[in-house]
This record gives structure tokens, sequence and C-alpha cells, in this order.
């Protein structure tokens, strides 16, 4: 049983921020988004956590933005936030910008917090 079924991306994070295998066919992220998820972010924010994620896809991508916030990721940090003045307008994101970009975020996050960055092989 595959862990990233018809979803891939969705259903990874899906996995990975709530613990719970993906459906066996067809993505959560549009099948069951009306739902109410009980994510680590999300207890975590009902706690006084702060929660970010970072992510270099757009936020209609695998209704990733709709879905972050139903698992409680009250800041999102998607494309346009690597697109800044200086990368304006790249259209991928390599590795070390998204690290380097994601850890000065990070730093001034309001303490405690949780934060997640997701990275995808893009290999064969």
């Amino acid at each position: 049983f595959s862990q990233a079924q018809d979803g891939r991306t969705s259903d990874a994070q899906f996995c990975a921020l709530n613990s719970l295998l993906p459906l066996s066919k067809g993505a959560i992220v549009f099948r069951k988004k009306g739902n109410n998820f009980f994510a680590l972010p999300k207890i975590l924010s009902e706690n006084g956590y702060t929660t970010a994620g970072f992510d270099r896809d757009y936020p209609a991508f695998w209704n990733i933005q709709t879905m972050w916030r139903k698992y409680g990721i009250d800041n999102s940090h998607l494309i346009d936030f690597f697109n800044d003045n200086e990368n304006s307008k790249i259209k991928v994101i390599h590795d070390d910008l998204l690290f380097k970009k994601s850890l000065e975020s990070i730093k001034n996050l309001r303490r405690p917090f949780f934060s997640i960055i997701f990275i995808y092989s893009r290999g064969k």
C-alpha cells in the first residue's frame, strides 16, 4: 500500500501532519476538503503555539493553502514568499533558497512554535 495515493504531494503532507494514511482512491484535499482535521499544527495552535509551513508550491496546487488552514497552519509561506524583489518570479525554487528564506522567517516566529518545511525529490 503506497503512502501517497492519488494526491501524491498532498497525501504526503496529510500523512505527515495528521499521522494517518490517505484515501485508497482520490486525493483527500479534494474529496474530503470539508472535513475538520485534528492535525498536529491545529492541536498545537489551540494550545498557544505559532504554526508555520513552508513549501515552494502555488496556493492552489493540490488545494494547499485551504488545507493548511484546516490543518492549523496559521502562517503559510508558499511560492510568492520565495519570489521577492531579489528573486522576482523565478519558476524553480532551489533547496538553498528554500532553506535560507525559511530559516530567516522561523527565527522571527513567536515562541513556542511549530514549523515544517516541505521538500520533494524532483529526480526520476
